[in-house]
């Protein structure tokens, strides 16, 4: 909202045609851009990478084959352990998918 009644404030500021207000004109125009980007990234691009790299994240989880209350098999626990860090190994912590 902030950025639509800024907008509307500096439309007469970028249509003046006088030779005094050339200046003022394309600062008006820049400012105008600026706020138009500004909200097109908020409102759309963020949410869309946000989605993004939320279904990564869960593609993640599915090859690593973490399910809720699934316990892992043996073999399992050994690809976990070694792909571990050290310092986890050595410190005998369970592994749980919420670490």
């Amino acid at each position: 909202m902030t950025a639509v009644a800024t907008i509307l404030a500096l439309m007469p500021l970028a249509v003046v045609c006088s030779s005094g207000g050339l200046i003022a004109a394309n600062l008006a125009t820049v400012v105008i851009s600026g706020l138009l980007t500004s909200t097109a990234l908020t409102l759309v691009v963020v949410p869309v990478v946000y989605s993004l790299f939320n279904s990564l994240r869960g593609r993640m989880d599915g090859m690593l084959r973490w399910t809720k209350g699934k316990p892992l098999s043996a073999q399992e626990l050994e690809v976990t352990a070694a792909a571990a860090p050290l310092s986890r190994r050595a410190s005998g912590v369970a592994f749980t998918p919420d670490g």
